[in-house]
């Protein structure tokens, strides 16, 4: 009888932790979503993209070449 009123009450319990975890990642996932589309937002402004996003200076541009002198053995 004592089992039984314990697994009822853990039960309880763990629905009760369960269902705050819940709203915990529930807020946590909409906050998330928000930041992604202020973020997204901003990468539309010019000068806030060159600051935020690195690849912006390399955007058009070749890069130098880098080269390496290399000897090779000569055949006999």
């Amino acid at each position: 009888m004592k089992r039984k009123n314990d697994a009822e009450e853990y039960t309880a319990l763990f629905i009760q932790f369960s269902n705050g975890m819940q709203r915990w990642f529930k807020k946590g996932l909409i906050l998330l979503v928000i930041c992604l589309g202020i973020s997204q937002l901003l990468l539309q402004i010019p000068a806030v993209r060159s600051v935020m996003s690195s690849a912006e200076r390399w955007e058009g541009k070749i890069p130098k070449s880098i080269w390496v002198p290399v000897n090779m053995p000569e055949e006999n």
